[in-house]
């Protein structure tokens, strides 16, 4: 479910002799880091950046449901599962940290840009550009500049608790990322969906699969049919008791079976 996440270049990894890198601009919004961002952004002799506790990744247990969008935004671009993973960890770790609409807005598409750099990612310049429009499209499902409001994306679960039942509240949630936030398609909304329900106030759009989850279930016997998707999510959360932490665990397993290839390998 959550690969080891190596250092790269692209989708090649770094040759084990050390490679010196090249800045991306002058100007690129770099910042003064202290305290604890300096001690987390130092690097050991190999290279590697040393792993403190302010370290946050795709699987940290206590993302916000903006930093979760984030997240679905990075995944859901043409790159490998690793990469994204990659750039999830650069972007909400010190010395960037840009888990909040004021930070990523506040970097600026140079700091963004900075930020997709260091991970080593690939399409930086336009990725830098759609957060950009991702804090844009976040403040204008909020319709305030309440910071708090933002972070939760309370408007959004607004909305969600408004609608007439579970289907309609997920097709409610899909359409207003979909339509409010630039370069965010079924993908990303469903990338979101499947974590964001583990939230406290979102049970209303639990329990949540997309088809490619429930393709894999069926493959390893746990469905009988995977084309229904409210049926076989529903299916699948009464195999971890409507527990929603366990159900999110059971979905990024799924997933990342398909992801790593070794979907055979297990039904084997």
């Amino acid at each position: 479910a959550y690969p080891e996440v190596p250092k790269g270049h692209g989708e090649v990894d770094w040759p084990d002799e050390k490679r010196v890198k090249k800045a991306p601009q002058p100007s690129s919004g770099k910042r003064e880091t202290t305290g604890e961002g300096k001690k987390e952004a130092e690097n050991d002799e190999g290279g590697k950046r040393k792993v403190d506790e302010g370290l946050r990744t795709y699987r940290s247990p206590d993302l916000t449901p903006f930093e979760q969008l984030l997240c679905a935004v990075l995944l859901s671009k043409p790159i490998s599962h690793t990469l994204g993973l990659r750039s999830i960890r650069t972007v909400l770790s010190p010395p960037y940290s840009f888990g909040t609409p004021k930070a990523l807005d506040e970097a600026g598409n140079e700091g963004r840009r900075e930020a997709l750099w260091e991970a080593r990612t690939q399409h930086k310049e336009k990725t830098a550009e759609q957060l950009g429009s991702l804090v844009e499209g976040v403040r204008k499902l909020t319709g305030t500049d309440d910071e708090d409001r933002a972070i939760q994306l309370a408007a959004l679960l607004e909305h969600a608790k408004a609608a007439n039942g579970h289907r309609e509240a997920v097709d409610t949630v899909r359409d207003n990322i979909t339509q409010n936030i630039k370069g965010v398609g079924p993908t990303g909304a469903d990338i979101f969906l499947r974590q964001v329900q583990r939230h406290k106030g979102w049970e209303c759009v639990f329990p949540f699969a997309d088809h490619r989850a429930l393709d894999v279930a069926a493959r390893l016997g746990l469905l009988t049919d995977s084309k229904d998707e409210e049926a076989g999510a529903k299916r699948l959360a009464s195999l971890v008791g409507q527990d929603r932490t366990k159900f999110v665990a059971l979905l990024d397993i799924l997933i990342g079976l398909d992801l790593e290839k070794k979907t055979d390998q297990v039904v084997k």
